[in-house]
């Protein structure tokens, strides 16, 4: 059962408020975790988890999985969610109102599929060199 007291609007106008300001969010989760790793210098053994890949192997030169893996997840998550809303927010919503598309819920629409037109062609150019790079190193071997 949904309750109708305070706390549940409470609850639904930060949820609301997260949801618009996600790129104020990330910034600012950003922000703190930078300063923190600068600004404190014994903390650096907690935040470096954020920055660097745990768990590195110097017998192999490879690096294994462990639960520390999440950090380094989680920063990257904040940094495309902020990316996301800021590239839809600041590039794509105005190209869509200049494009002249009228409605807000269009307008949105267009910012998404846009999105997902620059994320795949940029991460497919990265992919395609890398694997032309490698196929390169194994037949000049």
């Amino acid at each position: 059962m949904i309750s109708r007291g305070p706390s549940s609007f409470l609850l639904a106008f930060l949820l609301v408020q997260l949801i618009i300001d996600v790129t104020g969010l990330s910034i600012n989760l950003l922000m703190l975790l930078f300063s923190t790793h600068i600004c404190f210098p014994r903390a650096g053994t907690q935040t470096r988890k954020f920055f660097e890949l745990a768990y590195y192997n110097p017998d192999t030169g490879r690096y294994s999985l462990g639960p520390n893996d999440a950090y380094l997840v989680a920063y990257c998550v904040v940094i495309f969610t902020g990316l996301l809303a800021a590239v839809m927010d600041y590039v794509l919503t105005p190209l869509a109102k200049n494009g002249g598309v009228k409605t807000k819920r269009d307008q949105t629409r267009f910012s998404e599929q846009d999105w997902l037109l620059v994320y795949y062609s940029f991460f497919w150019t990265i992919g395609m060199a890398r694997k032309a790079l490698e196929s390169y190193k194994k037949l000049s071997c």
